[in-house]
């Protein structure tokens, strides 16, 4: 009798199922790493102040197109700078606390530092202590455009269509008409070391690490289609977690009847 010819072998469906799941395994590992690390970093935020550490990087902060401040602008008051980058001011290269509208002025009177932005004033002491912020709710004009020093001592402001004086404890207001001869303060060029300083101090204040961290875990670094590549992800990992399933389903003992 002649030998019978084998028959082609049928693939097994456990192994083609097999040689799928390492595939996606190794496809969804790199993602798996990247959100746990950076998900056990928001997890600690906190304990990192991640939100309180600041990126330094050209290259990263150039990613996000943080480049050069749309407003900037210094006074020289009183032997020191006080300058405004963005929403930031700064007494020299120190910044001072909070976000501020646009800068229109500083000048020294009565041994204190007044900063006008808008529609707040700031008292500063010589040395750039902060003594208070005042605004409207103390009378402060809500719409200044320049300050100057009056002839009798006092805080002259001007609004678009009204100047105003008030003493220098900004406790009292007062509408004036005779304006004209008031010597309202104009911002000049910075020297070039110290524009120079306060960009890498304004740059170094702007990107926190939280915000960096956050964007890798979600994909928005990657731009429009980063969440979508997480997305694919999860279902990666998705379709991992069903093929494993079905190996162990394919492969566990059979009970003999």
């Amino acid at each position: 009798m002649a030998p019978r010819a084998d028959r082609p072998r049928q693939p097994n469906s456990s192994g083609l199922f097999l040689r799928w799941h390492r595939y996606l395994g190794l496809s969804a590992a790199l993602f798996v790493l990247l959100l746990v690390i950076t998900g056990w970093l928001l997890n600690h935020t906190d304990a990192l102040a991640l939100d309180e550490r600041f990126v330094k990087s050209e290259r990263l902060l150039s990613l996000y197109g943080i480049g050069s401040p749309a407003r900037q602008l210094s006074f020289f008051v009183g032997g020191h700078w006080i300058s405004q980058l963005d929403a930031q001011l700064y007494f020299d290269t120190r910044r001072l606390p909070g976000h501020h509208e646009a800068l229109v002025g500083a000048l020294a009177l009565s041994d204190r530092i007044f900063i006008a932005t808008r529609s707040r004033i700031l008292l500063l002491t010589p040395d750039g202590g902060l003594i208070e912020a005042v605004g409207p709710e103390q009378g402060v004009p809500g719409n200044m455009t320049a300050i100057a020093p009056a002839p009798d001592g006092r805080l002259a402001v001007k609004e678009s269509h009204a100047a105003y004086l008030t003493d220098p404890d900004l406790l009292r207001w007062h509408h004036t008409t005779s304006s004209h001869g008031m010597q309202w303060v104009e911002p000049i060029a910075a020297p070039a070391r110290l524009q120079a300083a306060l960009l890498d101090t304004w740059r170094g204040s702007i990107l926190s690490w939280e915000r960096v961290i956050l964007d890798l875990h979600s994909g928005r670094i990657l731009g429009r289609w980063g969440p979508w590549l997480i997305d694919l992800a999860g279902l990666l990992m998705l379709l991992l977690a069903l093929s494993g399933g079905y190996l162990w389903w394919a492969r566990r003992p059979r009970r003999r009847s």
